[in-house]
């Protein structure tokens, strides 16, 4: 992950005013983003926005999708996210164009280790599904990472809430961003 963050940043030239979003792993990559922002100086979001992954600062249940074979992967992505439309399941070449980048997501997400900081000093909004396997809980535990605004809000659905239900996500957003 830190890798990630450093060449991204490396590549990258925020010019004020920005938001980052970012949605399971990308909640994850954005925080981190944002800490490495903050450590460089650097001009930083107007608020950063995180859904579905719980604050992560949490333990992490230990689990190597990364390590399976791509057939047990592939199911087990698509049985746990719903993630994988079943036209590509069933297409074994087009399975095999996206497995490496599901491999490499997982990598990434499975060998993150939290490192204690400071909070952040941005207005954080967590989004979640309520029918998401991150509880409320998990997901209220981000407030630790802000010393700014804090707010929660819950949509219903799963994991891609947002598939569900778009015009709810919209809504929401227009309303964070003043828009």
């Amino acid at each position: 992950m830190h890798e990630l963050v450093d060449r991204f940043l490396a590549e990258t030239d925020f010019t004020p005013p920005f938001v980052l979003f970012g949605h399971s792993l990308g909640a994850l990559t954005a925080f981190e983003v944002v800490r490495e922002l903050a450590v460089q100086g650097r001009p930083l979001p107007e608020r950063l926005i995180v859904s579905a992954y719980a604050a992560p600062h949490l333990p992490r249940t230990a689990s190597n999708l990364h390590a399976l074979p791509d057939a047990s992967l592939a199911r087990a992505i698509d049985e746990r996210y719903g993630a994988i439309p079943q036209h590509v399941m069933a297409d074994p070449e087009l399975l095999a164009l996206l497995l490496p980048a599901f491999r490499a997501d997982f990598t990434l997400l499975e060998t993150y280790r939290y490192r204690p900081g400071s909070p952040l000093t941005v207005p954080l909004e967590v989004f979640g599904g309520d029918r998401d396997a991150v509880s409320l809980e998990k997901l209220e535990l981000w407030r630790e990472h802000t010393t700014s605004d804090f707010r929660l809000h819950r949509f219903a659905g799963g994991h891609f809430y947002f598939r569900e239900n778009p015009r709810a996500l919209i809504e929401v957003l227009g309303a964070v961003l003043g828009v």
